[in-house]
This record gives C-alpha cells, structure tokens and sequence, in this order.
C-alpha cells in the first residue's frame, strides 16, 4: 500500500511540474510573439514612411500591395 501511495505522490508531483513548464513555455513564446508582432509593426509603419516620402501621390496601400507582389522594388 505504501508503494502505491508513493507512487501516486511521483505521479502528481510530475504532473504538476509538467504543468509549470508548460505554462512557462507558453508565456515564453507568446511574450516572443509579441515581441515580433511590434517589430513588424514598426517596420511597416517605417516602410510607409519611406513610400509615402518617395510616391507621395500614390496610396501607401497600393504601394504595400506591390511590394508584397513583388512588382516594385
């Protein structure tokens, strides 16, 4: 009867330490993506700048679009 109990205690400890770590991991990686998220969001306000400095009388949006198409470089 002891082992069993002892065994059951291993299992909830893992348990619960399996639960942390996912927990940690996750916040990881969303604290990560957010990071990226602010970055890309900066680039692209920072690429519109530059755009619309350079094509002022054409819409940023129609520019962004051919960028990502690949037809002005």
């Amino acid at each position: 009867m002891e082992i069993c109990t002892r065994a059951i205690s291993f299992w909830t400890y893992q348990t619960s330490q399996e639960a942390r770590y996912q927990e940690m991991s996750h916040k990881s990686l969303e604290d990560k993506m957010s990071l990226h998220e602010k970055q890309q969001h900066r680039m692209t306000r920072e690429a519109n700048v530059e755009l619309t400095g350079r094509y002022p009388s054409v819409d940023v949006f129609c520019l962004s679009d051919k960028v990502d198409h690949g037809l002005l470089r």
